[in-house]
């Protein structure tokens, strides 16, 4: 069996796009108007905060077998 490469979630959304025939909406913000975004929800509270940030932006692989399995490939 052949090894499967990793795909990041931008490459994931423009496949998912295509396959529709559309084009992918990936928005790019600046890095410092997040980091601002994210000290102002740490002080007032919000839901998008450092400790949130930090989750939404690692990185994680994950085993496509049980999808495979599920399509018989």
């Amino acid at each position: 069996m052949p090894h499967d490469e990793t795909l990041s979630t931008n490459e994931i959304i423009r496949l998912i796009a295509a396959s529709q025939g559309r084009k992918s909406s990936i928005w790019h913000i600046p890095k410092k108007l997040i980091t601002i975004g994210t000290r102002i929800g740490d002080y007032l509270h919000l839901p998008l905060n450092s400790e949130r940030l930090k989750k939404l932006t690692e990185s994680y692989v994950v085993s496509n077998q049980k999808i495979k399995k599920a399509l018989g490939i």
